[in-house]
């Protein structure tokens, strides 16, 4: 009974061996779906751990209503159960990033620390800085390192900007100009970061629609001067050896935290402390700065007092120097007199040089008459000469003789030249011509080698052409044989048992291969056909481009044979051609030797005309020496009326010194009243200096008082639980 009922099983999985499979593949993948949602949370939260270990991720985060300084950083440090301790700086600000206005998270970054590349994984980003927490990987482009250059998140779905794109601060949820120096920022590369896991959100927010749309890291030079820490994040010592979130995590965690908020009061009493103490330094400079400014202007004062005594001291000095200036004038008038009579004399003197110098002047006139009379006589011996030498030529003057002869030379040297050339020509001729004779019977053995090839080409081509054409003529009739097999194949599986299913199939895909196969032999022995009356076509130009040469090849060599006549007849005319040759290089000498005589006429001219221009120097001279006595003369009684005007200045200037005495008398007079002015102006400064400083001290009194009333602030210790990125 049992050997029936397992044939019986057997039987039906054979007869049904799909539906079979079926439900065996759909337990399989029901079982892996079950055995894959068991693993998922534990895995995911395996690899968040591996991803906070990696970065660095902090395990506590410090917020202080009054921020925090270095020296609260140090405090933290010391807690027993921290171990590394990173400050931060970060603000939530509106800004048109791309085509729109978002919510942003700025938060400051460190340079110095992020070493990782783009090499390292999200869990590896590379440092030696234990300090450095909550370390951002790498995506696209480079860290910031200078003012104004930002890196802002990769996890930001259909973001319009990226790498090199400009970000525009528009306000803050604080006074930006107190945290950053810049409102525009470059980005210079995209991060992702475990501080931010939760990709769906980044955070909440007072800006915009209330949710944090991008988040920004900043070098610390994009930070205002002497800004305040928003916040500590610290790492606990054996945290990071257990899993995340787990109860063993969250004990050693808690304990340290426990210990922070044990410690709030003091932190809160001490951070109270240090930010009185910097206020207090700073109201400290201030008071320096009005203590300064105070003593100044009590100088300025005194300064003031000081000018007004100066001036009383110069009114009585002005005084005294009046009378001192009447007694100079005196003086001056006596001092006149005698400047005048020995002006006088010194233009008399300068009278008596001009005589002498025209008697000179008069001698070296009479020198220059004397070689004008010679110049004269040789320019006479060159006219003559000319005169003869043009009658000879036959020209009318020595610049048309000198143009005729150079142009003479010109032609005859032209003859020359094309005489030697055609002489030379002639007697290379027969070689040019038999060498173009035996270039054209190579360019025929050439073309008739080629035809021959093409015509190989082509028996080879119509070769092929019939055994492919055969080949295919027996291959079509498989593929039509093979096509009928299966049709009949098909049309016996319609009506066959289940027993003979298995024997049919078999056969159909057999047939089918089979027809398949020969369909592809028959595309191949078609292609092959192509290819050949492609090679067939392409002889049969060959061929003819070959007929072409040979006839182009017996054309030339028909030419040069006619070339090489002409030139063995050409050779008859060389006698009298090189007696031509000789006599047009007779008329050469005949033309340079009159071209001889006229540099002889041209140099003769230029000896004159440098004599000549020599005597005109001499002239120029003479005239010359005429004009600057002449000059003098001019010169001399311009002295004099300049004498006499400046000693009519002088005189003037006597007369003006004397009017300045008078003036001087009325400047004493109005100084002494500007004095009375000044000392009331003096009085009135003083009384406004006086207010301006009491002002100042109550505004520094009432900043003592607002330092002195500075209250606690709230310090909270916060967990990964309450990070919403985290805790998601």
């Amino acid at each position: 009974m049992r050997s029936a009922f397992v044939t019986d099983i057997i039987r039906s999985v054979r007869g049904s061996l799909g539906r079979f499979l079926a439900i065996m593949g759909i337990v399989a993948l029901g079982c892996g779906f079950y055995a894959g949602l068991q693993m998922c949370g534990p895995d995911m939260r395996a690899d968040a751990d591996r991803l906070y270990d990696g970065t660095n991720l902090w395990d506590i985060r410090l917020i202080s209503t009054l921020g925090f300084g270095d020296d609260d950083v140090e405090r933290v440090r010391a807690v027993e159960g921290v171990e590394h301790v990173m400050p931060s700086v970060t603000c939530d600000a509106m800004a048109r990033l791309g085509t729109e206005q978002v919510a942003v998270r700025i938060t400051s970054l460190d340079p110095s620390y992020a070493t990782a590349g783009k090499d390292a994984g999200p869990c590896e980003v590379v440092s030696e800085e234990g300090d450095y927490l909550n370390r951002p990987h790498i995506v696209d482009g480079r860290w910031p390192k200078r003012r104004g250059e930002c890196v802002v998140s990769a996890d930001v779905p259909r973001a319009d900007y990226g790498v090199g794109d400009t970000i525009e601060l528009l306000y803050g949820a604080s006074d930006l100009d107190d945290l950053l120096r810049v409102k525009e920022l470059t980005i210079v590369g995209t991060v992702s970061s475990s501080n931010y896991v939760y990709t769906g959100s980044f955070g909440s927010t007072n800006l915009g629609g209330g949710m944090i749309d991008q988040y920004i890291y900043v070098a610390p030079r994009s930070l205002a001067k002497d800004t305040p820490y928003t916040e500590i994040y610290l790492t606990v010592s054996g945290a990071a050896d257990e899993l995340s979130e787990s109860a063993a995590y969250r004990d050693v965690v808690d304990a340290t935290k426990g210990r922070l908020e044990d410690l709030e009061a003091e932190l809160a009493s001490e951070r109270q402390a240090d930010v009185k103490a910097k206020a207090q330094e700073t109201l400290d400079e201030k008071w320096d700065t009005y203590n300064k400014e105070k003593k100044k202007a009590d100088k300025k004062l005194a300064d003031s007092q000081k000018e007004l005594d100066d001036a009383a001291k110069k009114l009585k000095k002005g005084a005294r120097e009046l009378k001192k200036g009447e007694a100079e004038y005196a003086d001056g008038l006596s001092e006149y007199e005698k400047q005048r009579d020995a002006t006088y004399a010194k233009l008399d003197a300068a009278a008596d040089e001009i005589e002498r110098n025209q008697q000179l002047l008069d001698e070296k006139q009479t020198e220059y008459e004397a070689g004008r009379q010679r110049i004269a006589a040789g320019r006479r011996s060159y006219e003559q000469g000319l005169k003869e030498f043009l009658s000879k030529m036959g020209a009318k003057s020595l610049a048309d003789a000198k143009k005729t002869l150079e142009g003479n030379l010109s032609q005859v040297n032209e003859g020359i030249k094309q005489l030697e050339a055609g002489i030379a020509q002639i007697e290379g001729a027969p070689a040019e011509a038999q060498a173009g004779i035996e270039a054209a019977q190579a360019g025929i053995t050439a073309a008739e080698e080629a035809i021959a090839q093409a015509q190989a080409g082509i028996d080879e081509a119509d070769a092929t052409l019939a055994t492919l054409e055969g080949q295919r003529e027996a291959t079509a009739a498989q593929v039509d044989s093979l096509a009928t097999q299966k049709t009949q194949l098909e049309a016996a599986l319609e009506t066959a048992g289940e027993e003979e299913r298995p024997t049919l199939e078999a056969q159909l895909a057999e047939v089918e291969a089979g027809l398949t196969q020969a369909q592809e032999a028959l595309g191949q022995i078609d292609a092959g056909i192509a290819q050949a009356q492609a090679g067939r076509e392409q002889a049969t130009q060959g061929k003819a481009q070959a007929e072409a040469g040979l006839a182009e090849a017996q054309a030339g060599l028909e030419q040069a044979q006619a070339g090489l006549a002409e030139a063995e007849a050409a050779q008859e005319q060389l006698p009298g051609l090189k007696g031509q040759l000789t006599e047009l290089k007779g008329q050469k000498a005949q033309v340079e030797e009159g071209l001889s005589g006229v540099a002889k006429l041209e140099a003769s001219k230029a000896e004159l005309d440098r004599g000549q221009a020599e005597l005109d120097a001499g002239h120029a001279q003479l005239k010359n020496g005429q004009a600057k006595l002449d000059a003098g003369r001019a010169e001399l009684a311009d002295g004099r009326a300049t004498a006499e005007r400046e000693l009519a200045a002088a005189k003037a200037t006597l007369d003006a010194g004397a009017a300045e005495l008078e003036d001087a008398r009325q400047e004493l007079k109005d100084g002494r009243a500007d004095y009375k002015k000044g000392k009331r102006a003096f009085e009135k400064a003083r009384k406004k200096a006086d207010r301006t400083f009491a002002k100042s001290l109550r505004q520094l009194e009432d900043a003592q008082n607002d330092i002195d009333t500075i209250e606690l602030p709230d310090i909270y210790a916060l967990d990964r639980t309450q990070s919403e990125g985290a805790a998601t």
